[in-house]
């Protein structure tokens, strides 16, 4: 199942805006170049075949999680901390789906 969870959070994040954040950096991490990773490791899954790199992104995609569960602590409620932990489950489920599949395993077509 590629995975219906995963392209309904999918969805969510293409449909958030992003949050009047650009330039913030918190504990160390850059939100904009947070956002830009998880996007692209996400999109190197869901939209098309994987084509090698997969290790790559897995590594990022898991140093992503690790990175947004410091930072959505330190933020103040609201839009911000919104979108992040949107994010934040966006990643996780995306990690966890592909820790379940057999390797080299293309999702199935849109």
């Amino acid at each position: 199942m590629w995975d219906t969870h995963v392209r309904q959070l999918w969805t969510r994040h293409e449909n958030t805006p992003f949050p009047d954040c650009r330039g913030s950096v918190i504990d160390g991490v850059d939100l904009l170049i947070l956002d830009a990773d998880l996007t692209g490791c996400v999109q190197h899954f869901v939209i098309g075949p994987p084509q090698g790199g997969d290790d790559l992104q897995l590594l990022i995609l898991r140093e992503v999680t690790e990175a947004l569960t410091r930072v959505i602590p330190l933020l103040v409620p609201g839009p911000t901390a919104h979108y992040f932990t949107l994010n934040q489950q966006l990643a996780a489920a995306t990690l966890r789906y592909l820790q379940q599949r057999p390797p080299h395993t293309p999702p199935p077509p849109r």
